[in-house]
């Protein structure tokens, strides 16, 4: 404020970059320290201290508010023999006071509840200082590793606390710049205990390293420190409710929503100030806590860093992928992992686009800015495709009519929202008569198809005079008004008409798969010539007409139409295939009318091995009622 009145949100800002300043600069100077310390070239100035417990006590005062915010009791127990004339103790004060600092750091990142004790030791020949936590502990198979440089304990990309790997390395090397060791002891889950021990005098230190040895100092450390935790997820998301609650209130309806999941506290508050002007943001602390966030907030966008506690941001992407409401979701990975080995992983777990940290701002808005448009124009185009649907549906005829003694009932299994199979049933006079049709489409042409043959064939049917339909001229009506309409969609289609009196079955089949008559005690095709589908061409001169198969139904009997996808789908490593239908099919005389369509489907799946059916199934079974009598 030196030189004017700074306002609260610009003054955050500036804490912001001091703290993560301050916490880039501590890291460069581990990283320096080390380096030294490998090349031999970290000079060690030795004095003899007269208190060590003194030295002890400065630096753990400097963690008093942090576990009392925390909950934690921090005690020590410290030996009296310390202060002793006896007891030569010869310290690099400065680089002590950082091992301590680094193990003190490191209980209070790792312990959630309980205490921490640090205890000074007069043993023979050494001095020893040690660390106790409650902690989580490590485990057993992690415990040679934990002094390597840039390794955690737990290295998983969703580990729940963050850090570099530096702290526990930097503490060995300054051990054993003083001639001592550190070692630790631990029980996953009940806590961890960091021994240093250092040789007392100084003989083993060479002369250079001595500074002033006649003289002795107390112990003065004291120096202007940020002590700060990198927390796990849950200690540092206590701003998200805040302000998602915020954000909530002040909703604008017409703005897309933004969904955005960092551990990272600062990084969350600087995303989210990016896009407040133009989008509703929410915020969430990881993976687990961003999935249910993105099941409450449904939003346009999510946008999530990679490296996170609970879940990563590839299994949240994963997870997103999975749900039926948020598959379609666009999904920005925001990360400092910027291999392309990342980036491939990244995008074949389904994400949309990956930007690596550091990031432009303005390069963020504008990937944003253009999945927001793809995500308005899919969910557009997904109001289309439900519209379609309920249309579609709306022209279909129940799945089940009775007209005694027959009936006509359809196991009808779309593979998408909108199917390509359709079928209509239409009664005339003392006769049945209906299609079946296989459109090669799907989505909105095939609902534009359905209505389209639907009113050509109810259009045919009525030119028909004195209730006599000609099966034959009904489908040359039908085939000749389609290709008028000069769609590039092809049609196959079976056409049928059944005598209710009579029990005659007539059937033309154009491009599509022949029917199956099941009998008890056998089965036989009904496999008409087949002639061409429903198309774009005109009729060709001198055409034959097309054959249709007539066929005298005995009580009992079932005839099924179907489309190809009834037969051609992988199961057991092959096609399902006709013969195993015929099969299935054989089996199934119902013991109660319609439970053949459940039981047919379920066979199927199981066949399938529950893989998803990549086409259509459809199958209508005309079935004659085993008590009727021929007239």
């Amino acid at each position: 404020g030196r030189f004017g009145d700074v306002s609260q949100q610009v003054r955050a800002q500036a804490e912001v970059m001091l703290r993560n300043q301050q916490r880039l600069l501590g890291l460069i100077n581990q990283i320096l320290d080390l380096a030294k310390m490998e090349s031999g070239r970290m000079a060690l100035k030795a004095t003899r201290v007269r208190d060590l417990n003194r030295v002890v006590t400065q630096v753990v005062a400097q963690f008093e508010s942090m576990a009392r915010k925390r909950g934690l009791e921090l005690r020590t127990s410290l030996d009296p023999r310390i202060a002793s004339a006896d007891v030569d103790i010869c310290l690099d004060l400065e680089k002590f006071d950082r091992l301590l600092f680094n193990l003190l750091s490191n209980a209070h990142k790792f312990t959630k509840q309980g205490s921490i004790e640090v205890a000074t030791e007069v043993a023979e020949e050494t001095i020893r200082i040690r660390v106790t936590d409650t902690g989580i502990g490590i485990r057993e198979d992690q415990l040679p590793y934990i002094f390597d440089r840039f390794r955690q304990a737990d290295g998983s990309a969703s580990r729940e606390y963050a850090g570099t790997g530096l702290g526990l390395a930097l503490v060995a090397e300054i051990a054993k710049l003083h001639g001592g060791t550190v070692q630790v002891h631990s029980q996953y889950g009940r806590g961890t205990s960091f021994v240093v021990e250092v040789p007392r005098g100084r003989a083993h230190l060479p002369p250079s390293a001595i500074v002033d040895s006649n003289e002795t100092v107390e112990g003065e450390t004291e120096r202007t420190r940020v002590v700060e935790i990198h927390e796990g997820a849950s200690d540092l998301g206590d701003d998200t409710e805040a302000l998602n609650a915020e954000m909530a209130q002040n909703r604008v309806p017409t703005r897309p929503t933004i969904l955005y999941a960092d551990d990272n506290r600062d990084l969350r508050g600087y995303v989210r100030g990016l896009l407040a002007s133009t989008y509703n943001v929410f915020v969430a602390v990881d993976g687990k806590d961003g999935l249910e966030k993105a099941r409450f907030y449904r939003p346009d966008v999510i946008i999530s860093d990679l490296m996170m506690p609970n879940m990563t941001g590839l299994d949240f992407c994963a997870a997103m992928r999975r749900d039926v409401e948020l598959r379609a979701t666009p999904f920005v990975l925001l990360t400092a992992k910027s291999t392309l080995e990342s980036r491939v992983e990244g995008l074949e777990e389904g994400a949309d686009d990956y930007l690596s940290k550091p990031f432009s701002p303005a390069e963020l808005l504008a990937r944003v800015k253009n999945l927001v448009t793809i995500r308005r124009q899919h969910v557009a185009l997904k109001r289309e495709l439900l519209a379609a649907r309920e249309i579609q549906r709306a022209l279909l005829p129940p799945d089940r009519v009775s007209l005694p003694p027959v009936s006509l009932s359809v196991l009808f299994r779309p593979c998408a929202e909108l199917s390509g199979d359709f079928y209509d049933v239409v009664e005339v006079g003392s006769s049945l008569v209906f299609y079946l049709a296989d459109v090669t489409s799907h989505g909105t042409a095939a609902a534009q198809v359905t209505y389209l043959v639907r009113e050509a064939f109810r259009s045919s049917l009525a030119e028909e005079r004195n209730g006599e339909v000609s099966l034959a001229t009904v489908f040359e009506r039908l085939r000749r008004r389609y290709a008028e309409l000069k769609l590039p969609l092809d049609v196959g289609i079976q056409v049928a008409k059944v005598d209710l009196t009579t029990l005659q079955l007539e059937l033309v089949r154009a491009n599509a798969p022949a029917a199956l008559c099941i009998r008890p005690g056998g089965y036989e095709a009904l496999s008409a010539r087949a002639t061409r589908g429903l198309s774009a061409e005109p009729a060709v001169a001198n055409e034959e007409r097309p054959e249709v198969l007539r066929k005298r139904l005995a009580p009992g009997e079932r005839v099924y139409i179907l489309t190809d996808g009834t037969y051609e789908f992988e199961a057991g490593g092959r096609q399902f295939g006709m013969k195993r239908l015929l099969g299935l099919l054989s089996e199934l005389t119902p013991s109660t009318e319609g439970d053949w369509r459940e039981r047919a489907w379920s066979r199927m799946v199981a066949a399938s091995g529950g893989a998803p059916f990549t086409d259509d199934v459809t199958l209508m079974c005309l079935s004659v009622d085993a008590r009727a009598s021929q007239s």
